[in-house]
């Protein structure tokens, strides 16, 4: 019999209902700017960098971070806060290396590059390894997402996998990338707010730094927890798969492409490791506080829910009600974001000749057909995750088996001009290869398979260009390709010729977001002790600060466009 937690006054429904509502008004509204597939999948190129940079953020923050991560954090404190300070080479590169590297390149997809840097035959090759990969991974998410609705609303897991996924689906068919990247930034403001309030709310709880070490039982802060595979060893080994991920991930890639300058790509990557550095380690203190507030989650199972309980322990029922359609809404952004790139993967570059001549109304209804069977996909999928040991372990997993393979040939592509075509393949198949005969015929633990993967896959690409190197035409092709990614601003855009949406448009539908959840949590927190009273108005006051903020910001740039006009 599934748990569920509380029986929540109408004040929970109400929020919660209404900022669904927001939300998907959002996407309907949007829709009017889907004219053809290049609105549908990349705005254009129009995006403001802050919504990309936010969509950027959101788009690995989904809600496998407050189930599968909050259970790592629930059992091993100090490792889940090492993953934070680990992460920071992986936004200085990315800042300073690849938001220019993959701007420059002018392209729509990191698939498209892989078809440039080596040829058509590779990049059918990464497509059909690479779709399954991104399956298995939004599967996950389906899961995790499924697991809140499961606790929350007391229902089987796979009636909130078919919620969840359905959710999902009418938001990216409605209204393309564009509404992805505005309801990624509306959710990024919004947990934000909620991980702050939280945070510090069970801080007071616990009573401090000093209340909760007394407290929290012996070893909890050890790197190398004893009886368990997991150790600093192998936290700084997902540090090295995140340097893959982040920088490789096609809908994160997506993010740099769909701006219109070189800059706006490096502010995109800025805005998303300053919200990483910003939330992660606010995020990361709940669950340690549940340990001493919400003790005996033995499993990790179990622990996967110390973030929902800890929330229904210290939240009035309007902020929880915030929080909960917020943890769904942080999944079904992140689900949005991959659907929307698989499918236009599959699109404009798996049937890329064989859709040439057909119209563009006929390819926007195919691309969202190729959103639902994809989304089933991922179904079918999430509900065999919690027999598998559940979310941390069975994405630690994919990721450690499939990262490097995947992203080592992508990411070596913008930098290694000698691997052949085959060269790429073949360290696939050889990272994989690996992985797999370590993994599951000698028990080998995930922190040495990840360095074998990393080794055996960078290996293959250096030895194969260096013993083999492109020559020929395609050598000619790819100097031309390296001399534009060695040129400052080969990318940048100043008429995309697409649906122009501007930034004040977007400013003032973001700010309204705010105001609107502000003065609902004000109206549903009238009846309520004067601890959760102080909370509420606490919560309305951010709220409100945060959309008088967007409307500033508006009318500064209206007032600096205006005498850019003038001058």
């Amino acid at each position: 019999m599934t748990e569920t937690i509380g029986q929540q006054p109408i004040s929970f429904w109400i929020v919660m209902l209404s900022y669904g509502i927001l939300l998907g008004a959002i996407s309907i509204y949007f829709a009017k700017y889907i004219k053809n597939t290049e609105d549908f999948f990349r705005a254009s190129q129009n995006t403001p960098w802050w919504i990309g940079g936010l969509s950027f953020f959101m788009t690995a923050f989904s809600a496998s971070v407050f189930v599968g991560g909050a259970s790592f954090a629930y059992q091993y404190g100090a490792l889940s806060l090492s993953q934070v300070a680990l992460m920071l080479p992986t936004f200085i590169l990315g800042y300073f290396v690849f938001s220019r590297r993959w701007h420059r390149t002018g392209l729509e997809t990191a698939i498209e590059f892989i078809e440039h840097r080596y040829n058509g035959k590779t990049a059918h090759f990464f497509i059909w390894t690479g779709l399954p990969v991104r399956i298995l991974d939004n599967a996950n998410r389906l899961y995790v997402t499924a697991v809140l609705i499961e606790v929350l609303f007391g229902i089987d897991l796979w009636t909130a996998i078919l919620l969840t996924a359905l959710t999902a689906v009418i938001y990216t068919v409605a209204g393309g990338f564009l509404a992805v990247v505005v309801t990624d930034s509306i959710q990024a403001l919004v947990m934000a707010i909620i991980v702050i309030i939280i945070a510090v709310t069970s801080y007071l709880r616990v009573g401090g730094f000093s209340g909760l070490i007394e407290k929290l039982p012996e070893g909890y802060w050890s790197l190398n927890p004893p009886d368990t595979d997991y150790s600093i060893a192998m936290i700084a080994s997902l540090a090295l798969v995140a340097y893959c991920t982040w920088n490789g991930y096609w809908s994160l890639v997506q993010r740099y492409l769909t701006v219109e300058t070189e800059s706006d790509a490096k502010k995109v990557c800025l805005t998303g490791g300053f919200s990483y550095f910003l939330l992660f380690p606010l995020f990361m203190l709940p669950p340690i506080f549940a340990v001493v507030l919400v003790p005996g989650l033995e499993s990790a199972q179990e622990a996967e829910t110390s973030y929902l309980r800890i929330a229904e322990l210290i939240l009035p029922s309007g902020l929880l009600g915030v929080m909960c359609f917020a943890l769904i809404g942080a999944t079904i952004t992140a689900l949005n974001s991959d659907l929307n790139v698989m499918s236009q993967i599959i699109i404009n570059d798996a049937f890329k000749k064989v859709l040439r001549l057909t119209s563009e109304k006929k390819r926007l209804l195919i691309s969202r057909i190729t959103v639902v069977v994809i989304t089933i996909l991922c179904m079918l999928i999430a509900g065999s995750i919690r027999s598998l040991g559940g979310s941390f372990r069975y994405l630690v997993t994919l990721m450690g088996l499939t990262s490097m393979p995947t992203f080592i040939p992508l990411l070596m592509g913008l930098f290694y001009k000698r691997t052949p075509p085959w060269g790429a393949i073949t360290a696939f198949c050889a990272g994989i290869t690996i992985g797999l005969v370590m993994t599951f015929g000698f028990g080998v633990t995930l922190t040495w398979v990840i360095v074998a993967n990393f080794l055996t896959t960078l290996g293959v690409m250096l030895v194969t260009g260096w013993r083999w190197p492109v020559t020929g035409e395609k050598s000619r092709q790819v100097d031309a390709l390296f001399k534009k990614l060695s040129t400052p601003g080969a990318g940048n855009v100043t008429d995309t010729g697409g649906t122009k949406v501007v930034n004040g448009r977007i400013l003032t539908l973001v700010a309204f977001v705010m105001f609107v959840m502000g003065t609902i949590l004000l109206f549903t927190g009238t009846q309520l002790s004067n601890a959760d009273i102080k909370i509420v108005i606490s919560s309305v006051s951010i709220f409100y600060f945060a959309g008088f903020m967007l409307t500033a910001i508006k009318y500064i740039l209206k007032k600096k466009a205006a005498v850019i006009v003038k001058d």
